[in-house]
């Protein structure tokens, strides 16, 4: 495919693709962390763009791993942009089965490579897609310049720790070279917090990009 050009209605704040270049980077918490390690456990998140048939769409293999850790991710997921009924940004989340056997694979070409070989097949059920009301709705901000993101609203996504049941809360901005990432599960009774980071989001900035490698889309694509 060709490459998209600067002045192309998809590389404009709000599409799919503008999104998808955003997204693409590692993302790095080491300024806050140094600033009060009390509160804030020094992580990186990264988001690594896969080829454009893996998905039929803008898909990443994330990882996020504590820096004392870096070769145990602490979660791992793929996701896959997408636009809903409303017109609304939103990113799908899919669970990987066996998702040790591509552990780093963020930072492994080779690794990424076996992922797209082994999960992108006709006969392949370990790429799991979950409920859509776990999905992830970005809204643009031209004022602020930036993406702001929730859950789905209406509770639905469900989770359960210990012997309580919670819905999850995330929220995230992202701007270039700025993300802030806050996920909290609530009573859905009382939105009382019963699980989540106490001190509010975590702040990141950029460490390396892979914006570079978000794919091209068909010709006719306008969103």
């Amino acid at each position: 495919m060709d490459a998209v050009s600067p002045g192309s209605s998809l590389a404009v704040p709000g599409t799919a693709y503008h999104l998808a270049r955003w997204l693409a980077k590692e993302w790095d918490n080491y300024d806050q962390h140094v600033a009060n390690p009390p509160f804030w456990a020094h992580i990186r998140v990264s988001y690594r763009p896969l080829p454009w048939s893996f998905l039929d769409g803008f898909s990443f293999y994330v990882e996020s791993v504590y820096e004392y850790a870096p070769k145990l991710p602490y979660r791992t997921t793929i996701i896959k942009i997408v636009r809903n009924e409303h017109g609304q940004l939103e990113t799908e989340s899919y669970k990987l089965e066996g998702v040790e056997e591509f552990h780093m694979a963020a930072f492994d070409r080779t690794k990424l490579e076996q992922l797209v070989r082994t999960v992108n097949s006709a006969t392949s059920q370990r790429c799991v897609k979950l409920p859509e009301c776990c999905n992830a709705v970005f809204e643009w901000s031209t004022r602020d310049n930036l993406y702001r993101c929730r859950t789905r609203p209406g509770k639905q996504c469900i989770v359960r720790r210990g012997d309580r049941d919670s819905y999850v809360d995330a929220s995230m901005t992202l701007s270039a070279e700025r993300c802030t990432s806050w996920d909290v599960g609530r009573c859905p009774d009382t939105d009382e917090v019963l699980w989540g980071a106490a001190a509010g989001a975590f702040d990141f900035v950029v460490k390396n990009s892979w914006s570079h490698e978000v794919p091209s889309p068909p010709s006719g694509m306008n969103w």
